[in-house]
């Protein structure tokens, strides 16, 4: 398989992946609407919100990298951010750092799954418009800012790789009603 076939198969992936959370929470959101919000042991950032928030901010940090972009948004402009105002997600002690449920924090699960799938496409987009070749991918380097201001070089490939957050979706989330005295609507979400 060429590089350009494997890494659109890893695009590809990545939006199935996206469709397969969504056909979780859409499953169980009305009987627990609170489903993304809900703290899931095992997973990082702590709950689906957080973990899709940070997967769609990170496509979109080095997105904007690449295409020089100084502001980000999903197609129906619902979500719209500063590149300035994205990187302070990830800026040590700023105030925003690692709230990444604070990007969708008032939308529907729709509206998040939707502008995952944009994001995805954008990749796909990215792979089938400007790469011909192989050595191409290969070669492809860009410079941008850190979020911390420094200069640096990055190659395509070597982006592409650690954006794309198939890792996550390798596991499973599964739904436990948890019964208690107080409250028999709690519920357990597990990443397994």
């Amino acid at each position: 398989m060429s590089l350009k076939k494997h890494l659109l198969f890893m695009a590809r992936y990545n939006i199935w992946a996206s469709q397969e959370i969504r056909r979780f929470v859409k499953t169980h959101e009305k009987k627990y609407p609170k489903i993304l919000d809900t703290p899931v042991s095992g997973l990082p950032f702590s709950t689906v919100r957080n973990v899709l928030a940070h997967i769609w901010a990170a496509d979109q940090v080095w997105y904007s990298r690449m295409k020089n972009l100084s502001e980000v948004q999903t197609k129906d402009g619902s979500i719209r951010l500063s590149t300035k105002e994205l990187y302070t997600y990830w800026v040590d002690n700023h105030e925003n750092e690692g709230k990444y449920g604070d990007i969708f924090k008032n939308e529907d699960s729709d509206k998040i799954f939707t502008a995952l799938q944009e994001s995805g496409q954008a990749w796909i987009d990215i792979i089938e418009t400007q790469f011909k070749t192989d050595e191409e991918i290969i070669q492809k380097e860009f410079s941008y800012f850190s979020t911390g201001g420094v200069s640096h070089k990055s190659f395509f490939y070597e982006v592409f790789g650690s954006v794309v957050p198939f890792f996550f979706f390798n596991k499973k989330l599964k739904i436990k009603r948890k019964c208690t005295n107080n409250n028999n609507n709690k519920i357990e979400v597990k990443y397994q």
